[in-house]
């Protein structure tokens, strides 16, 4: 073999490991991307929740409203829940409760469970984490002793409170 054909043949060589090495890449990539775009938030079907009380009646905390260190308005609602978690069966997921955002007025919600979801705190417009795991059934059941809060100052008697569930993968 001559010294240019070695030359060529290292180069040919050379060359096929970068392509190889630049095909492992796209494919590294490509099997990177469905795990990046699962993780996005994702509304679960939660068709079957039911809350006990729809109409939930706020009381002032303390006896007499209207006092300046204590505005505070609370009600209690129990809210049976049922998710279709169908789609992360067998994954790990991460499940959130959410709580749309109210102009002009501030709602905070505090639960417990009696099952798989996890107790916590949120308020209006922010999502709060409430099951972390691998997903082992098809439908999540629980039932949740939902506490809310609200200033007395802002309520205007009515408002209608928009809570949902969104998965993320884990």
């Amino acid at each position: 073999m001559s010294p240019g054909s070695v030359a060529r043949w290292h180069r040919k060589r050379a060359f096929w490991w970068q392509s190889r090495a630049a095909a492992c890449s796209l494919v590294l990539l490509a099997a990177a991307g469905p795990a990046t775009a699962l993780s996005t938030p994702v509304r679960v079907d939660d068709q079957g929740t039911v809350v006990a009380r729809p109409v939930t009646p706020m009381q002032w905390r303390q006896p007499v409203p209207g006092r300046q260190t204590d505005a505070t308005l609370q009600g209690a609602v129990e809210v049976r829940v049922r998710l279709n978690t169908a789609p992360w069966l067998g994954k790990p997921v991460r499940l959130y409760l959410a709580l749309a955002p109210l102009p002009g007025r501030r709602v905070q919600a505090s639960w417990a469970g009696a099952g798989l979801l996890l107790p916590g705190t949120l308020v209006s417009g922010q999502r709060a984490l409430v099951f972390t795991g691998v997903m082992r059934t098809p439908v999540l059941t629980d039932t949740l002793a939902l506490q809310l809060l609200a200033d007395g100052r802002t309520w205007d008697g009515t408002s209608p409170l928009a809570f949902h569930f969104e998965a993320e993968a884990a």
